[in-house]
């Protein structure tokens, strides 16, 4: 964080140009050596962890003294959703890293996700899943990368939570894993690793964020 700090707060390259943020949990599911992934809504060629962005919640008064922007188009800088996804002043990146880790402000349960990827699609059982065990793992940062689509220095964080299921719950991922339908898909270290994925002779790229629930 060193590095980052010094970097924001006195090369020009970054300081005066907006950054990207995308703040983000993903799950790590684990059953018989393998991991559940689901397609990515926007790409159905693209298979993810189940997660997304965090939400940001109440008062926007630091966001604003930040000039936090939602999109680079100033008529566009609304955020109907409030995800954790936004363009800032490189000089307040480290102010905005340590507002995240505080907790404040901002979504800290990780349940909505899983219940609009996985409940809501009915892969898994609602009543089963209704409530659940889940740990903390680990979190990972991408700091100042370029991105090529946004055309922006980017930062990425990533929380990653490993599901904890009972024995019921444990009975429905079996379920599942035998049926392995079309809106989701259970897939090795070595897929994920490789990034790609072939299913009935279908072959599909696993994003590259991946690799972080390993």
């Amino acid at each position: 964080m060193l590095r980052l700090y010094l970097k924001s707060k006195f090369l020009l390259k970054y300081k005066r140009n907006e950054i990207r943020f995308s703040i983000s949990y993903l799950y790590r599911i684990y059953l018989n050596g393998n991991y559940l992934l689901v397609y990515n809504t926007k790409n159905t060629k693209q298979l993810q962890p189940v997660g997304g962005a965090y939400k940001k919640y109440g008062d926007d008064k630091l966001f604003h003294s930040w000039g936090v922007r939602y999109s680079k188009r100033k008529e566009e800088n609304t955020n109907k959703f409030n995800d954790l996804r936004f363009y800032v002043e490189g000089r307040h990146c480290y102010d905005v890293i340590n507002w995240f880790k505080k907790k404040k402000e901002r979504e800290i349960n990780v349940f909505r996700e899983f219940k609009e990827e996985l409940l809501d699609n009915n892969i898994l059982n609602f009543k089963i899943f209704s409530s659940f065990a889940c740990k903390f793992i680990k979190r990972e940062y991408e700091l100042l990368k370029w991105n090529n689509y946004y055309n922006c220095y980017e930062i990425k964080i990533f929380d990653i939570v490993e599901l904890i299921p009972n024995e019921i719950q444990l009975d429905d991922l079996k379920r599942i894993f035998k049926r392995n339908q079309s809106n989701y898909a259970f897939v090795s270290r070595k897929e994920i690793l490789s990034k790609k994925f072939v299913k009935n002779g279908k072959e599909y790229t696993i994003g590259k964020h991946t690799r972080y629930i390993l």
